[in-house]
C-alpha cells in the first residue's frame, strides 16, 4: 500500500511497548532495508541478533545488505 513511514511507526511503537521483541526489529530492518536505509536496517538486525542470534534469517538479510552495498561501490 505503500505506507512506509505509517509502518515505521508502528514497529518503533512495537519495540517501545516491547523492546525485546525479535519480529518487530526483524520486520523493521526489512522494510527498512527495502526502502535502501541500509545503515537502519543494519541497526535494527543487529538487535534481532542480539534477541535471537539463532535466527539464520536475519544473518541472512543483514549479509544481502553488505553484498548489495559491495555492488554499489566503484573504485
Amino acid at each position: 500500500m505503500g505506507k512506509y513511514d505509517q509502518a515505521i511507526e508502528c514497529y518503533d511503537k512495537a519495540i517501545a511497548l516491547e523492546p525485546r521483541d525479535f519480529a518487530a526489529w526483524h520486520n523493521k530492518g526489512e522494510l527498512l532495508f527495502s526502502l535502501k536505509k541500509h545503515d537502519q536496517a543494519i541497526e535494527c538486525y543487529d538487535k534481532a541478533i542480539a534477541l535471537n542470534p539463532n535466527f539464520a534469517g536475519v544473518w541472512y538479510n543483514k549479509a544481502l545488505i553488505f553484498d548489495e552495498l559491495k555492488n554499489t561501490i566503484r573504485l
